[in-house]
């Protein structure tokens, strides 16, 4: 298995055979995302979603993560950092706190930041989504 961890390998969805095809195609454009080792391409929908069209997805970060622009380069890292981990944990302040190693009154104070920037982003559930993708193909580029 080291040597899927240098090149990589991926697989695409069980299917039936006359859909081998489709099979294959995912396969190598999860491949293509260049994420190593062996990939399975139903784990990284989001990922070839966001790959499938990079304009639209360029055009998502740069629209929904505009507010983070006008902050400093520290501010806009940690603000950013926060706001992935918050999403990726669903709200939850104590499970954000831990993954970013950090007290949770931290998280508590830049999540006020977080809503002074987006105003009532967090609040939206579209918005939340939007967030979330954008923060991933922003990581991307």
């Amino acid at each position: 298995m080291r040597a899927l961890d240098v090149r990589g390998a991926a697989l695409g969805p069980a299917v039936e055979v006359e859909r081998a095809g489709e099979s294959a195609r995912r396969a190598l454009a999860t491949l293509r995302l260049d994420v190593g080792g062996l990939r399975h391409a139903r784990d990284l929908a989001p990922e070839l979603l966001l790959a499938a069209d990079p304009a639209i997805a360029d055009d998502l970060a740069t629209r929904r993560l505009a507010p983070l622009s006008e902050l400093r380069p520290s501010a806009r890292a940690r603000l950013t950092a926060t706001l992935a981990a918050w999403l990726e944990h669903q709200g939850d302040v104590r499970a954000t706190a831990e993954a970013l190693h950090v007290h949770v009154q931290t998280v508590r104070y830049r999540l006020a930041h977080v809503r002074e920037v987006f105003w009532d982003a967090l609040d939206d559930g579209r918005a939340r989504l939007e967030l979330a993708l954008a923060l991933l193909a922003a990581a991307d580029v």
